[in-house]
C-alpha cells in the first residue's frame, strides 16, 4: 500500500493519470472516500488519460452507471454505488455482462457499499479522505508488481 497527501485538485488528477498507467482491460478499481474527497475527479483524470472524451465524463450519482469509450481499445464502466445496498444490487445493472466483456475496466465509487464483489477482486483499492490542507489517499494494488510500477504523483507528498 502506498499513501500520499494531495494538497490540491491537480495532484488528485495527477494520481488518476498514474493509476491509469497501470490498468489493464478486465480490471476493477474500487474507490472509497468522504463526500467531496475527489473520487469523481480521480475517475475523470483516469478515464481521460485512457482516451475517454473529457466532455462525457461525469458523476454517475443519479444514473448509477456511465460508460466511456476508449477509442478502439475498450471502455470504462463508471459506477456510483452510493445508493446501492449490497453486491446483489450490481447484478441488475449488468455486472455479469461486464465480467464477461474483457475489454472494459470497471471503476466503482463508494465500493464498500457493494463489498464483497460478486465474482472478482479489485485490481486496486483506493481510499481518500479530507485533511486540513487537501486530502490524503491510500492506494493498494492486488498485484505488488503493478503497485511498484506505478509512478508517484509528482505533486503528491508522503503524509
Amino acid at each position: 500500500m502506498k499513501s500520499w497527501h494531495l494538497p490540491h485538485v491537480d495532484a488528485t488528477r495527477e494520481l488518476g493519470r498514474c493509476i491509469a498507467s497501470q490498468l489493464r482491460p478486465g480490471d476493477i478499481v474500487a474507490i472509497d472516500g468522504d463526500l467531496g474527497a475527489g473520487k469523481t475527479t480521480l475517475v475523470r483524470a483516469l478515464a481521460e488519460c485512457m482516451g475517454a472524451d473529457p466532455k462525457e465524463i461525469g458523476s454517475p450519482s443519479f444514473g448509477l452507471v456511465h460508460e466511456y469509450a476508449l477509442g478502439q481499445v475498450g471502455r470504462i464502466i463508471h459506477l456510483d454505488a452510493y445508493r446501492l445496498s449490497g453486491p446483489e444490487d450490481l447484478l441488475p445493472l449488468g455486472w455479469s455482462e461486464w465480467m464477461l466483456e474483457r475489454d472494459c475496466i470497471v471503476v466503482i465509487e463508494w465500493a464498500r457499499r457493494v463489498d464483497p464483489l460478486p465474482s472478482q477482486l479489485p485490481a486496486v483499492r483506493i481510499s481518500m479522505w479530507h485533511v486540513a490542507q487537501g486530502r490524503d489517499v491510500e492506494v493498494c494494488w492486488a498485484d505488488d508488481q503493478r503497485g511498484a510500477g506505478m509512478p508517484p504523483p509528482a505533486s503528491g507528498e508522503s503524509p
